[in-house]
């Protein structure tokens, strides 16, 4: 961790429009098929590289907990590398679950602490895949953000981006059906900067398990459904893999709901 000089980071005016798309990071590149970029290829910005100087670096495996809900929350984390899941149980004795998002390469979580007097974890969070997380306590980034003030326009960001996300999900649990549901899903999978662009299409990483946690529905429903996006030549469906062969067909079958 490393001293900040204040006046260094502190623009005179901020150009709130370009955080807009943070939390994707390469969103405006992904919107046609073919041009979804590997996570390796996404250079974090340099708000969020010099917010990662701060913190202290921890590294979890696949499967791992990282927080746990209702336990007392004290720092906040961005995902340096790798993926991790959040995820909502329905209770601590149930081994039901719901995905509510994952969350890749630059994207922050805990960071809801920073505004609360006695703030607790609401939710689970795992790793998805081995990554390296930076973390850095409240008291701590609380002194950073004064120093540095244009981070609180990158976490900004990417909250009103998740808002606008839950309240879109919100929507589509009472009025879509399953497979528009799964469609929706797979699109915003195909958005995220760890989709990966083949020749045949955008290949993302998900399991038919990990789809019914997003879409609150079946294990075999969603394998049914799969097998009939596959059939009509949309995806193929390849172990934990689906490569999605053209965007723009699942992006209408999920608004057509």
């Amino acid at each position: 961790m490393t001293d900040q000089n204040s006046s260094d980071h502190q623009p005179d005016s901020i150009d709130i429009s370009k955080y807009a798309e943070v939390s994707q990071g390469v969103q405006d590149n992904q919107k046609t098929h073919g041009s979804a970029l590997a996570a390796s290829t996404y250079k974090l910005p340099p708000v969020l590289e010099r917010f990662i100087e701060h913190c202290h670096m921890r590294n979890y495996s696949k499967g791992e907990r990282i927080v746990s809900p209702g336990v007392s929350s004290d720092s906040l984390f961005c995902v340096k590398t790798g993926q991790v899941s959040v995820i909502i149980e329905a209770n601590e004795m149930s081994k039901q679950e719901m995905v509510m998002r994952y969350l890749g390469r630059g994207e922050i979580f805990g960071e809801m602490g920073v505004f609360e007097t006695n703030p607790v974890r609401s939710a689970l969070v795992r790793a998805k895949v081995d990554c390296e997380l930076a973390e850095m306590s409240y008291a701590a980034f609380r002194h950073y953000a004064t120093q540095d003030p244009e981070i609180l326009f990158y976490i900004g960001a990417q909250l009103v981006e998740r808002l606008q996300a839950t309240t879109k999900r919100v929507g589509d649990l009472a009025f879509m059906d399953a497979s528009g549901r799964i469609a929706g899903a797979i699109l915003d999978m195909c958005k995220h900067i760890d989709a990966i662009a083949l020749p045949e299409g955008t290949m993302i990483r998900v399991t038919r398990q990990e789809l019914a946690k997003l879409v609150g529905c079946s294990r075999e429903m969603v394998g049914r459904i799969l097998k009939t996006f596959e059939d009509d030549g949309l995806v193929t469906c390849q172990g934990k893999s689906i490569v999605v062969h053209d965007i723009i067909p699942i992006a209408n079958h999920h608004s057509q709901f």
